[in-house]
């Protein structure tokens, strides 16, 4: 269970507009457009790095971002890391605390983790 995202959402009028953002974290600043899983220009430099184990991230785990190797660019609506709630980082919904996309920005929280708590009634479902 899943909260409803106004749509279009945010990310998909940078794409609509031509504006390169990153598919990971969601930043539209940046020079430096390297590719990732979903084609070309979409993943910021670092990330990009990041990915493919270019630089300081050779020294560490490279991004792994196989789970979307098979996901149309269309397809991704939002950042990877709205997909996780910014406080607990648990990419689950329960019924009593659903996992919430911000329209705005590239955060996600559970109700009960946002700092100032989001009411049942400001929730609408989806039934993905």
């Amino acid at each position: 269970m899943v909260r409803e995202s106004l749509r279009p959402t945010i990310f998909e009028e940078l794409s609509h507009n031509g504006v390169d953002w990153c598919r990971y974290c969601g930043t539209t600043e940046g020079i430096n457009w390297r590719p990732g899983p979903w084609g070309k220009r979409t993943l910021c430099n670092k990330h990009g790095c990041d990915y493919k184990g270019y630089g300081f991230a050779s020294k560490m785990p490279r991004l792994n971002l196989k789970n979307f190797a098979d996901e149309m660019l269309e397809e991704r609506i939002r950042p990877v890391l709205q997909t996780f709630c910014q406080m607990c980082q648990q990419d689950f919904s329960e019924c009593e605390n659903v996992l919430i996309h911000c329209d705005g920005c590239h955060r996600a929280y559970h109700q009960n983790c946002h700092p100032e708590g989001i009411a049942d009634s400001d929730v609408r479902f989806d039934a993905r």
